[in-house]
């Protein structure tokens, strides 16, 4: 039983370099998606402010139409689909698996194929986008507004409000800061 014990201990002992070689690839490889990510996000969106982040795993649609602000972080698997422009004011955050979509189809037409339309959209200051929501064209969000996660925002959200739900509506308007 004793060799038995000391012979797990000694294949243990074996392993470490294994792991150790394995963490080093993690990091290396973590690194590297960082690095291509910021290159990738600088090379096609041209009009951004100071300390932009976007994760590398953004989808970018259009980016020729995205304008961003000064440290607007774009979270992971976001989709920023800006047929028409999409402005993106200075603090803004949009968490993971948002979509904003400024193009839909006209469906007054009697056959498909059916056209494009589309609206901007204009994300205020310090505003914050929940995860899994989703922002369609021609919303104007305002100032420091918190869109709840999960929402589908179709309409205009006033400065300092927190919506929810599908289709987004008021829950709350915070005060104003003194």
């Amino acid at each position: 039983m004793k060799t038995a014990i000391l012979t797990l201990e000694k294949k243990l002992c074996l392993l470490w370099p294994i792991r150790l070689f394995v963490s080093i690839i993690d990091i290396v490889i973590r690194r590297f998606f960082w690095l291509w990510g910021r290159l990738r996000f600088g090379a096609l969106i041209r009009n951004r402010g100071l300390g932009c982040v976007c994760h590398w795993a953004a989808d970018l649609k259009y980016p020729e139409n995205i304008s961003l602000g000064e440290r607007v972080v774009i979270g992971v698997n976001a989709s920023l689909g800006a047929h028409s422009k999409i402005t993106i004011a200075d603090f803004v955050h949009i968490s993971r698996d948002v979509h904003l979509e400024t193009a839909g189809l006209d469906f007054d037409e009697k056959f498909p194929p059916y056209s494009h339309q589309s609206r901007p959209i204009f994300i205020d200051k310090g505003a914050w986008i929940g995860s899994r929501s989703t922002v369609l064209g021609g919303v104007h969000i305002g100032e420091y507004a918190i869109i709840a996660a999960g929402s589908v925002v179709t309409k205009d959200v006033p400065a300092y409000a927190i919506v929810g739900g599908v289709p987004a509506r008021i829950l709350k308007i915070r005060k104003l800061p003194i």
